[in-house]
């Protein structure tokens, strides 16, 4: 296991760095396209018995599709940063408590918010979107309200993994880097 330690460690930092990346970009996307679709002010032929904001449709449609890109990245980031994390745990030479809560904390958030958060947002988005292609103003209005009410929600969770993960890639570099290189096993 000593000689894994430093594959180990560099997956577990590159996970967390590329899930920190991907939260960070997400972000930024919804930030530019929403302001860029709403000047743009487009009419969508697929949903032209809408009488709404077609930017609106517009922009969610684009970033759903961001967000699941961002959800299957979390998932795997999530995933090889918790299994890095415990075999560097359940190894004799690195019994770290710190490494292991720091990966757990924003892996627990994270869960919390794909099954608690993100599923019942998706049902409301996408009966928004039928609803609105059918041109159903009052329903596609009451999905659309349902799912801007979850919206603070998501952000707040999504930005504590993004914080949590930052930490525990700050402060796992931090500790690799002055621990140096690992020291090879005695003949």
């Amino acid at each position: 296991m000593t000689r894994l330690r430093p594959l180990f460690e560099t997956v577990h930092l590159a996970a967390l760095g590329v899930w920190v990346g991907a939260l960070g970009m997400t972000a930024a996307t919804a930030a530019v396209l929403f302001p860029e679709m709403r000047d743009l002010d487009p009419s969508l032929g697929a949903f032209g018995a809408y009488p709404g904001e077609h930017w609106v449709l517009a922009a969610g449609r684009v970033m759903a599709r961001v967000f699941s890109v961002l959800d299957s990245v979390q998932i795997g980031c999530a995933s090889l940063a918790a299994m890095t994390a415990f075999a560097l745990f359940v190894s004799r030479a690195n019994r770290r408590w710190l490494r292991l809560v720091l990966t757990l904390a924003p892996t627990a958030v994270l869960v919390w918010y794909l099954l608690m958060v993100a599923l019942p947002m998706h049902a409301d988005l996408t009966g928004y979107w039928d609803a609105a292609r059918g041109g159903e103003l009052e329903l596609a209005s009451g999905f659309r309200a349902a799912f801007d009410a979850r919206h603070p929600v998501a952000s707040r969770a999504m930005g504590l993994t993004l914080a949590l993960a930052l930490v525990a890639l700050v402060v796992n570099g931090w500790r690799s880097a002055a621990s140096g290189p690992a020291k090879k096993p005695a003949p």
